[in-house]
């Protein structure tokens, strides 16, 4: 069944958020919406607020198999709004909603968002075409916006049983300072009830936290939680369809000032890891339960004296992008496969993806192409974006870790 792809990243954040104009504007997305390319596949569709490089383009069609022509990409247009929201573009621009509710008598289109909202599920009412996983009823309920939020998610975890870190719930700023004041030097961990990817926390001794307060919050829940040093932070992914709940993986993230910034998988600690596949799919089958679908990701600390579940969301995320792309590519690996996934590559800033893509076809690793471009490669590397600011998005997938820092090496020697 074909697929109508909205990636609607600015979704996980409220509009009230002071921060959310200048993270969420389509110009600060453009390198995801490059990477959201990889989750077509041939006759889905894909709508997008933005050009996107050309070459990177061609380069994901040749990949994954869709034409080189550009038919699978509808173009919403962005006016410049302070607070952009990818759905309400689309309900505002009558050619691609006319294109769109043409989709809806044919091939039995399902609309799959990054994260599934109340602004979506208008979209869907509007357009007449479903969403993939959860109803439009329960999502235009606020439920998946339930699920998604900090607070709702310790309460959830204490039903279940499942250990959270200790936290103390706010929902304006006075209160906040007064509460953050009296704790003085203590380093805390601040966090927005709803927000993803670290840029909804900060780190830091109370009173300095305070001083990044005034561009960072307004108002709405906020949590604040002793800091704890975890040895590791993993990941762990669900797939909830109709019939049951299936456990995916679990990752070991890579980080830097909070926020993600890649992962390796599989996880190396096997008893642990066992233990998070029992604790995820607890929330998993309640969730289920529930009438949600989709997919469920959860992050884990893993410090010396156990295990503490940090926060579930139910959305797509990158661990879930390279897995996919992974057990789609690389069958031949099946349970042996290895991923290291480095958000921010650096690059010579002189490089742009059709110079990058020259320069890799040429290195070989293991007596194979190192550079993936098409789908019968055994191990390699693959743009996950173009080159941007003298970075890029790296995945590398490979039968042993050995080849996988072999081919790391060998991408740095050549781009960087």
């Amino acid at each position: 069944m074909p697929k109508i792809w909205l990636p609607n990243f600015e979704d996980v954040a409220l509009q009230s958020d002071p921060t959310y104009g200048a993270t969420f504007s389509p110009e600060m997305l453009s390198q995801y919406y490059c990477r959201s390319l990889f989750w077509l596949s041939p006759n889905d569709k894909i709508v997008l607020p933005c050009s996107i490089d050309l070459d990177y383009a061609n380069y994901v069609a040749q990949l994954c198999g869709f034409h080189r022509n550009s038919s699978w990409l509808l173009q919403t247009t962005y006016s410049g709004a302070r607070k952009f929201n990818l759905s309400n573009s689309i309900l505002l621009n009558d050619e691609v909603l006319t294109q769109l509710r043409k989709l809806a008598g044919t091939e039995c289109y399902t609309v799959e968002p990054y994260i599934e909202s109340t602004y979506v599920s208008a979209l869907c009412k509007s357009i007449r075409i479903p969403l993939t996983h959860t109803s439009t009823e329960l999502v235009e309920s606020g439920l998946i916006d339930r699920l998604n939020d900090k607070v709702f998610f310790k309460e959830l975890s204490n039903m279940l049983g499942i250990r959270t870190v200790s936290s103390r719930h706010f929902y304006e700023k006075e209160s906040l300072l007064t509460y953050l004041g009296d704790l003085g030097l203590e380093k805390i961990c601040i966090k927005k009830a709803f927000h993803s990817g670290g840029r909804g926390n900060i780190v830091g001794e109370a009173q300095k936290v305070i001083e990044q307060l005034a561009l960072w919050y307004e108002c709405g829940a906020i949590l604040v939680e002793p800091y704890i040093e975890f040895i590791e932070v993993v990941g762990s992914l669900a797939y909830l369809t109709e019939q049951e709940c299936t456990f995916l993986g679990v990752d070991l993230h890579i980080s830097e000032g909070g926020c993600w910034k890649g992962f390796s998988y599989p996880y190396h600690d096997t008893e642990t890891a066992n233990t998070i596949e029992t604790l995820t799919m607890l929330y998993a089958e309640r969730i289920h339960r529930m009438g949600v679908r989709g997919y469920l990701n959860v992050d884990w600390g893993i410090s010396r004296d156990g295990i503490y579940a940090l926060e579930i969301n139910m959305r797509h995320n990158g661990f879930w992008a390279a897995l996919s792309l992974g057990t789609r590519f690389f069958k031949s690996l099946e349970a042996s496969l290895q991923i290291l996934y480095i958000e921010n590559f650096p690059v010579n800033q002189n490089h742009n993806t059709q110079s990058i893509i020259s320069a890799l076809a040429r290195v070989r690793a293991d007596n194979a192409p190192l550079l993936v471009m098409n789908d019968d490669a055994v191990q390699g590397a693959v743009l996950m974006t173009p080159p941007r600011c003298g970075y890029l998005a790296l995945a590398l997938f490979g039968s042993s870790v050995e080849f996988l820092l072999h081919a790391k090496a060998l991408v740095e020697q050549t781009i960087a």
